[in-house]
């Protein structure tokens, strides 16, 4: 078995940092080889992270350099400049990273962290870091892994991420065939997996206002729009059948005001400023929001 490795000569005892992983970074091979070759050079990659790379005398936050196709890595504390100022060969980087996902995956939908409810859980990335040690943003590419790790699993059906947590929606057919009805639930999120078109939402015990949403799908709201809206997003679907106006969609546990709210924010009955902000340019294009109120 061949490993890539350092020895340090005479020392006592191995010299060992704690390290903790702020951000991975992948390069393609001949990236990567430059970068080998080269650790005292600036690099974009290391600018994007520098903030979060340094030593707080306890620990090291570092960034992990992988290089498609191969299991190593390198370890980066720039403190705050530009280049690899601290260095660390890491073998089987990719294989370590890999593992502390799933872990983190596993702790997630096995309930053992987050709150859950009828199949739908919301987990703050504040409370992986403090409950999970794991550091996850929407940009640290961290982040992209566990989403995509959390999306290939079975009793998954949806995940949203937003700027500081992600929204997770259980598969139904994954639901044990002893959950009760309330158990087996669907979401306003779960349907806009679906091209919704000409529908309305209501809610199931009160009335109010109405308005038609031309269109909603995942394309529909931005990152800011999706974390918003989150409680009309988490609507539990009761009921859907066609009303005098179209399709109704009859939902709970969401305040009507802010279901009422949404459907005519999406019907066009918001500022330009809210619309930038929650809707993304497709739907923008589309007619939606961009009404100067």
């Amino acid at each position: 078995m061949i490993l890539k490795t350092r020895f340090e000569r005479k020392e006592p005892e191995p010299v060992l940092q704690d390290t903790d992983i702020v951000a991975v970074e992948e390069l393609d091979k001949e990236q990567f080889d430059r970068f080998c070759s080269n650790l005292l050079l600036d690099y974009d990659f290391i600018v994007t992270h520098a903030n979060f790379l340094y030593d707080d005398g306890n620990r090291t936050h570092a960034l992990l350099v992988l290089c498609k196709g191969e299991e190593d890595g390198i370890l980066v504390n720039s403190e705050g400049s530009f280049y690899a100022r601290y260095s660390s060969y890491l073998p089987r980087a990719r294989l370590i990273l890999s593992d502390e996902i799933c872990r983190v995956a596993d702790a997630i939908l096995n309930g053992r962290f987050g709150e859950s409810e009828d199949g739908a859980w919301l987990i703050g990335f504040d409370d992986i870091k403090e409950h999970l040690d794991l550091t996850v943003t929407p940009n640290n590419g961290i982040g992209t892994l566990l989403l995509e790790e959390l999306e290939s699993r079975e009793e998954v059906d949806q995940v949203i991420a937003t700027e500081d947590s992600l929204q997770i929606t259980a598969a139904l057919e994954q639901m044990p065939e002893t959950a009760t009805a309330s158990e087996r639930v669907l979401t306003v999120f779960s349907l806009m997996g679906c091209d919704l078109e000409d529908v309305h939402l209501l809610d199931s015990d009160e009335e109010h206002d109405l308005a038609t949403i031309v269109e909603l799908n995942q394309n529909t709201l931005t990152e800011q729009g999706k974390k918003d809206w989150a409680d009309v997003l988490g609507a539990k679907v009761e009921r859907i059948s066609e009303g005098p106006y179209g399709t109704q969609i009859e939902v709970s546990g969401c305040d009507p005001e802010r279901l009422c709210a949404f459907s005519y924010m999406l019907a066009g009955y918001c500022s330009v400023e809210d619309s930038e902000k929650w809707l993304t340019e497709d739907a923008e294009e589309q007619g939606m929001g961009g009404m100067t109120l």
